[in-house]
This record gives C-alpha cells, structure tokens and sequence, in this order.
C-alpha cells in the first residue's frame, strides 16, 4: 500500500499521533486502485498529504494529531468525492469503505459530499434538495423511497427543498411529487453504512397551463 509515512511540520514534541485509513470501493463493491487521496485540514484548507490507493483500494495517512481532516477522493471516470469533518483524537480510526461513483451519467444523482458518523454504525443516511430550473427550492414536494421498485417511506420537503432519509446500505430510488410539477423519479441513491450522504438536487419540471398532461413532459437529453 502506498502510504503517507510523517506529514512535514504538523507534530510537535508531545503531542500524541494517530493513523487515519481506510478503503476506496466502487459501487458495486469492487476496490478502487490508483484512486488519489489528499487530506486536507478542515480549520485552515491546508493540503496535508496525498497517497494513491493500493491494488486492494486500501489508503493511509500516519502519525497525525488530534483534529478535524477532509478528504477528497479523485480518480479517472469517477465523480470527485469530499469527505468533511473527518474527527481523529488520540487513537487510531479506520473509515468505513468509501464508495465512488461513476461520473457523466445522464441525470444520475451524484454525492457531492459524504461526512462520517460517530460511533460503530451499521446504517447511514443520504439527504439532498429539489428545485425547479431556476435553482430555487421546492418546499413541500413529497419525496418517497422506492426499494426494488416497491414504494417505502416517505417525507416532506423543508423551506430550503431539503430531505433526508435513514436506512440500512442499499440502493433506492426517488419518486417526488409536488401540485403543479411533472412527477419525477431519480435515479439510484445509496446509503453508505457509517456515513452522512449528501447528494446533488433534483429537479422538477414546471407543469404548462394546461396541466401535467403526460404528452407535454419535457425530455432531456444527454449533452
């Protein structure tokens, strides 16, 4: 594994270090190789170091001190990826598997960003926003989880047109609905256990006139 040995400057005599690792998975499961890692300081948006992951998708950054990191994960047709307010104390942290996704699909929601939760966690969750064209929020849209095509829970959108749902790590997908606005339903989500994730907005397609009459949708294309 290629691997950050000592970040230059960072330590000072009594001061107690810790190892941040962890593993970069596509998602589908596979390891991501050769996918570059760079940790940043939260406070300050140094750049702090940057490893490239091993043939088993595994990173590490080592002999670092208390405080709050950021990481961000870049690799060729992946969608950048930043992680925030990665918290390490006195004690070493392994980071639950990291998933990218594919970038330039059509559409395709994307994480914009992910941030870890406290604690030994099975679950996660993911949240984002709908908007209309003109990037304003859509409050009150309803947004209902669908599970192998079967719908599940649902909410409501807040002022800001955001959501968030908790589950166990899966995909799903987003069927919205709001008076005066084409239904839509969004592409695939994933829940990622042990992490927060905050995915790109939705948006919903402004009704005519005439009503949402199926016939007069927009389509959308690839560009």
């Amino acid at each position: 594994m290629r691997t950050l040995v000592v970040i230059g400057g960072l330590l000072a005599v009594g001061v107690a270090a810790a190892d941040l690792k962890g593993t970069v998975k596509t998602i589908t499961g596979d390891s991501l190789a050769d996918a570059e890692v760079a940790l940043y300081d939260a406070d300050s948006g140094r750049q702090l170091g940057r490893v490239r992951t091993s043939a088993d998708g595994a990173y590490g950054f080592f002999s670092l001190p208390p405080g709050t990191f950021r990481l961000r994960i870049m690799a060729p047709g992946f969608a950048s990826l930043e992680v925030r307010d990665v918290r390490l104390s006195r004690e070493d942290r392994r980071m639950p598997p990291i998933q990218a996704a594919i970038a330039g699909r059509c559409e395709q929601p994307y994480v914009e960003w992910l941030r870890p939760m406290e604690g030994n966690v099975h679950t996660g969750t993911f949240s984002g926003k709908i908007q209309d064209h003109k990037g304003r929020p859509i409050a009150n849209a309803e947004v209902t989880v669908h599970v192998d095509r079967r719908p599940g829970v649902s909410t409501r959108t807040d002022s800001a047109g955001a959501y968030t749902f908790a589950g166990d790590e899966d995909e799903y997908r987003l069927l919205v609905r709001h008076d005066g606005f084409f239904a839509a339903e969004s592409g695939l989500y994933s829940v990622q256990a042990g992490f927060e994730a905050h995915y790109s907005p939705s948006v919903l397609d402004k009704c005519p006139r005439t009503g949402c009459l199926p016939s007069s949708k927009p389509i959308h294309f690839c560009e």
